[in-house]
This record gives structure tokens, C-alpha cells and sequence, in this order.
């Protein structure tokens, strides 16, 4: 059951432009504003998802990548646990390449031009009642990330009481 207040996570997947799937996560509050805790979540999310991102080059590696998330039961375990990661799409979901901390700092492989990836990280945090997640669907160029989206991108919320679905970033 959603409720007021609750912070909603939205996963979509789903065949895109050309045949090629997407893989999106948004997370909107229920019918009011984020307090200074979701933000603080949010930020969290947001943060370490573009600075994985600012690491899709093509000669740079998925150690890369992965070494902008936080630190996660990955480490420890050495899975995936789909809250952590990025993976590459194309005709299907989960095509080819994954990137974990729980392996790609030990095995990196490296990122090449036109590859195509969704990226996504997750915070939460022993005792609080919501969590937040973010992902976004990005195209390797040599000229820098290039997104595959519709709305420009979230704003990273700055005070309490901002909410988190304005769409701008620089």
C-alpha cells in the first residue's frame, strides 16, 4: 500500500525506440515534500549514479565505474545485488557486460565507444523507513555520456522541502 508521505520507487523496463530496451528508476514522494532525511537519501543516490556515469569512457574500465558506489553488501559477498551496479542493454535487458564493486574492481573490463549501459545505484539505511533509488540509460561516446531519456534529468535537491521530480541538470 502506498501512503502519503512515502517515497515511491519506479522501476520501468521496457522494449524502446528501434527495438532496443530501456531500463528506468524514478523515485517520487507520495503527495508532499521531502523532509531533510529523504533528501540526504536522494542525494545519495543521485551522487554516486552520476559519478559512475562521469566514468562511461571509452579506455577507462568498470573498476572505474564501480569504485564511485558506496560501499555495499557486494563488497562482502562478492555478488550482484541489482542495487549497486550497471549492466548493458541493447535487444534484450540484461545484455553482455555487468559491473559490480563485488567484481569488476578485481575484473575490470574495459569500456569501449557505443556501448550502452543503464546504471543504477540504491541507499538505505539500517532504521529508516524509506530508501531511494535512481537509474538512467546511458550511450559510451567519445565526446561524453549520452542519455537516453525523455525528461531532461532530476535536480538534485538542495534545502528541506524541495521535492525531487524538477527536471533540470547542467
Amino acid at each position: 500500500m502506498i501512503r502519503q508521505g512515502d517515497l515511491v520507487i519506479i522501476d520501468i523496463n521496457a522494449v524502446g525506440p528501434g527495438g532496443y530496451f530501456i531500463d528506468f528508476v524514478r523515485n517520487f514522494k507520495c503527495a508532499g515534500k521531502m523532509n531533510q532525511q529523504e533528501i540526504d537519501l536522494y542525494k545519495e543516490v543521485y551522487d554516486s549514479m552520476y559519478a559512475g556515469i562521469e566514468q562511461l569512457k571509452p579506455g577507462n574500465t568498470t573498476a572505474d565505474v564501480v569504485s564511485k558506489f558506496p560501499k555495499y553488501d557486494d563488497d562482502v559477498y562478492g555478488t550482484c545485488t541489482l542495487q549497486q551496479f550497471a549492466h548493458s542493454i541493447g535487444l534484450t535487458l540484461y545484455e553482455g557486460m555487468w559491473m559490480s564493486r563485488g567484481y569488476s574492481l578485481k575484473y575490470p573490463a574495459e569500456i569501449k565507444e557505443n556501448m550502452y549501459f543503464a546504471i543504477e545505484t540504491f541507499a538505505g539505511h539500517p532504521r529508516l523507513r524509506q530508501t531511494s533509488r535512481l537509474e538512467e540509460n546511458v550511450l559510451v561516446s567519445k565526446d561524453g555520456p549520452v542519455y537516453s531519456r525523455r525528461w531532461s534529468t532530476w535536480k538534485r535537491p538542495a534545502a528541506s522541502g524541495s521535492r525531487s521530480t524538477a527536471f533540470t541538470r547542467p
